[in-house]
């Protein structure tokens, strides 16, 4: 994935590749180019992790996904090991407020018939749901979501186009 940004004198285009941000850089006022690796910041839509929150969590992914407005971000899971893996959280996930595709199948291993990532809401806390989804046209699919003291998935009356499938 890219991002492109501009600023007074410089052209900004970050390319993730395996989790590594490089940056090309074009300034304006040298009319040359530069390259950075920016080894600190990995693609934020990556699950990498199956901890309840900080960097390579979903939590980070859902945050990431709510901020970068206007766009469909696509939240994929590459934890490393042999699966399947649960996320147990500690609190309720934030609502999802922005188009977002959630697909557990990018989970190397994972099929139709062999789900790996789980939502666990065992301590999520009172009323708490797996997903709270408030916006249109998401998809949420290849995840077990359970232990929830409310809803697996909870979609806002007023959002439309969902699909949520391929989970248990």
């Amino acid at each position: 994935s890219s991002i492109d940004t501009l600023s007074t004198y410089a052209w900004h285009r970050f390319v993730w590749n395996n989790n590594i941000r490089f940056s090309r850089i074009y300034d304006s006022k040298t009319d040359g180019f530069s390259v950075r690796c920016l080894k600190d910041n990995i693609d934020p839509t990556i699950v990498t992790n199956a901890n309840d929150n900080g960097v390579g969590s979903l939590r980070n992914a859902l945050n990431y996904a709510n901020s970068n407005a206007g766009v469909k971000d696509t939240i994929t899971f590459n934890i490393p090991g042999i699966g399947p893996f649960a996320i147990q959280l500690l609190s309720p996930l934030p609502p999802i407020t922005d188009p977002v595709v959630i697909d557990g199948f990018t989970q190397p291993g994972a099929s139709n018939s062999k789900l790996l990532i789980e939502l666990d809401g065992t301590n999520s806390g009172s009323g708490s749901n797996g997903l709270t989804i408030r916006a249109s046209n998401c998809i949420v699919r290849g995840l077990v979501i359970n232990r929830f003291s409310s809803a697996g998935i909870l979609i806002d009356n007023y959002s439309n186009g969902n699909i949520i499938e391929g989970n248990y």
